[in-house]
């Protein structure tokens, strides 16, 4: 009987060790995918069909949508958008552009932008669970649409009155 309590007493340490390391390398590596999700700088799927310069000289890459059939659809069902990508829609018609949040999946910024690309409205870290809300520019003269990743507009320091060069 004595050999058997020396046996549990030297093995019960190396088995809390044992069980510690697996936990440290199970939560080291759920941190380390965690990480590198968060880190990505662009979300795959997105044409760069421009670049432009915002706020503080800030680069943004723009997929560029014109056909109803690609304003219908915008951002619905893509899985995120990088912090320096943005669908900017061209409206063939100026006029009182309604957003909204059909099959969406991550939040965003949206900026109303008029003929001379002046900022007219924006609607900050909107819903993406706000469908079928919809959001509508206050002046009839909107002839693009900004969206971004969300809190994009506020690091930025957008405002209303803002010129946009496109």
């Amino acid at each position: 009987m004595p050999n058997n309590a020396i046996a549990k007493t030297v093995l019960a340490p190396k088995r809390v060790l044992a069980v510690l390391i697996v936990i440290c390398l199970v939560g080291g590596l759920s941190w380390l995918k965690l990480f590198s999700q968060e880190s990505k700088s662009t979300c795959e799927g997105y044409r760069n069909d421009q670049k432009i310069s915002v706020g503080r000289n800030y680069a943004l890459e723009l997929e560029i949508v014109k056909s109803l059939s690609e304003q219908t659809k915008g951002l619905s069902g893509r899985e995120c958008i990088g912090k320096n990508q943005a669908m900017l829609f061209v409206f063939e018609v100026v006029g009182r552009q309604c957003m909204w949040m059909k099959d969406m999946r991550f939040d965003i910024d949206i900026l109303w932008l008029n003929q001379q690309n002046q900022i007219t409205k924006i609607e900050h870290s909107v819903s993406k669970n706000s469908y079928p809300k919809t959001y509508c520019s206050k002046n009839p003269d909107t002839r693009y649409v900004l969206e971004l990743k969300s809190g994009t507009a506020k690091s930025l320091d957008l405002e209303v009155g803002q010129l946009i060069s496109l």
